[in-house]
């Protein structure tokens, strides 16, 4: 818990501040691609949102989401101090700790589905009931 709380009071450098925009900037561009090849007569496969492609997708929507809120952390701190609520770091750090952690757990998440993929734990095949 310590080192959350630490990680959390942590403010990020000028370079590491540069990094996660340019990540949140690329991860936006796929985003991007990803949507316009929804109109495209001839889309790239690997943009397209499938059953099998879904889990990594959904993924990276969330990490969009974590990057956003970290780069946006400071804005909003200030912006909420306006409002004198009294507790606008908890509530702040509540949302980036839950981004966090939901950010997790779907890694975790595709990582089994892989895992289990490759081991050929897929979906029965569905059997065919006879009509009588």
């Amino acid at each position: 818990m310590d080192a959350l709380l630490a990680l959390l009071a942590h403010d990020p450098t000028t370079e590491q501040r540069l990094l996660l925009l340019g990540a949140f900037v690329a991860v936006g561009l796929l985003l991007s691609l990803q949507l316009s090849q929804t109109a495209s007569p001839q889309p790239f496969r690997w943009t397209l949102l499938t059953d099998e492609t879904r889990p990594y997708w959904y993924t990276l929507y969330v990490l969009e989401a974590f990057l956003a809120m970290h780069n946006t952390y400071p804005l909003l701190l200030e912006k909420m101090r306006s409002l004198h609520l009294g507790n606008e770091e908890k509530i702040l750090n509540a949302v980036w700790v839950g981004l966090l952690g939901l950010e997790v757990l779907m890694v975790l998440g595709v990582f089994v589905q892989g895992i289990a993929k490759r081991l050929g734990y897929g979906a029965a095949p569905a059997r065919k009931v006879k009509a009588s």
